[in-house]
């Protein structure tokens, strides 16, 4: 059927493929306006047409300038033709590395030491640290105030003016401290969601907002978002954070108070996010994710002896509907 792509995205295949009998099958997307099609073409050729709205299709020029300066750094998914407003894509298939995990912890072990080794080689696309901003104080302490704002006061009933005045000088002084570890270039959303395995190799996508940043930022997101870490073991997040130091020729007891600290904002953050995702959009879903995600800044918090106006005032539990 070709009813469920938007007129002018059909438009641009029907020019794109040179013929009118592709039909198309809507796939699940991520946490944003975008739609994603799986395109067939007789005889069992696929596409994937990613389809940007008018309101975020500046988004989509930050795709297409960050594939250009990870292409040949990073397996990333070849864009094959452009239009104002949608990409067609090569198909990487429908396994992500999370899904992997929930049914071979073994193999999806070997995957994330792939990707951790990933990481590597993506400082070495210097093109693409001109993408975006880099990460300062003012952009970590927005996103812990969208968690302020739709967790802390909107999903859990937090007013109390003293409690949010003290988590906001918490948050302020976690942002500060991120500024002051090494940056290396990030790709900022980078977990199983967003690597996919095709034949035994990982192919990475959602990486329009790569910036400069924390050097164990990426790592952070790789080993615990969403709960992942349940399944990898703390014996396995151990050793792929060891493996992510000696790729980076440093001591992992001298990385690890900055990986608390990545992971403690990061952590944070995804909640608002999935908060955020229920609250506007409905997309109850992803509150599923956010007991997990406390429970990882929670031991965040216990492990770096510190951050006296979380312990008391950060709403830690999270009864899910």
């Amino acid at each position: 059927m070709r009813d469920s792509v938007p007129p002018e995205a059909a438009e641009d295949l029907d020019l794109w493929l040179g013929r009118p009998d592709w039909t198309s099958e809507r796939i699940a997307g991520d946490a944003s306006a975008r739609a994603y099609f799986r395109i067939t073409l007789p005889g069992s050729l696929t596409r994937i047409l990613a389809w940007y709205p008018p309101e975020i299709r500046a988004d989509m020029e930050r795709v297409v300038k960050a594939h250009d300066a990870l292409r040949g750094h990073l397996p990333i998914p070849a864009i094959l033709a452009q239009s104002a407003g949608a990409l067609l894509q090569e198909d990487a298939g429908d396994l992500t590395l999370t899904a992997l995990l929930a049914v071979d912890r073994a193999s999806a072990l070997g995957r994330y030491r792939d990707a951790v080794s990933l990481l590597g080689p993506l400082q070495e696309a210097r093109g693409a640290a001109t993408v975006n901003p880099a990460f300062d104080a003012d952009k970590f302490t927005a996103e812990l105030e969208m968690t302020l704002q739709f967790y802390v006061m909107r999903l859990s009933g937090v007013t109390s003016d003293a409690a949010i005045l003290s988590l906001r000088q918490a948050f302020t002084r976690l942002a500060r401290k991120l500024t002051r570890h090494e940056y290396i270039l990030c790709h900022r959303d980078y977990h199983g969601q967003n690597i996919h395995v095709l034949n035994s190799e990982i192919i990475v996508f959602d990486y329009q907002d790569l910036r400069m940043g924390p050097d164990t930022y990426d790592v952070a997101s790789l080993l615990r978002d969403r709960g992942a870490w349940r399944t990898i073991g703390h014996d396995g997040e151990e050793a792929l954070f060891r493996h992510w130091a000696e790729l980076r020729g440093e001591d992992p007891e001298r990385l690890r108070p900055r990986y608390l600290e990545c992971l403690l904002q990061r952590s944070i953050k995804a909640v608002g996010t999935f908060a955020r995702m229920a609250v506007v959009y409905g997309r109850c879903h992803y509150l599923e994710y956010v007991s997990p995600t406390l429970e990882t800044a929670r031991e965040c918090v216990e492990a770096l002896g510190e951050w006296p106006e979380l312990r008391e005032h950060f709403p830690w539990h999270h009864e899910p509907a």
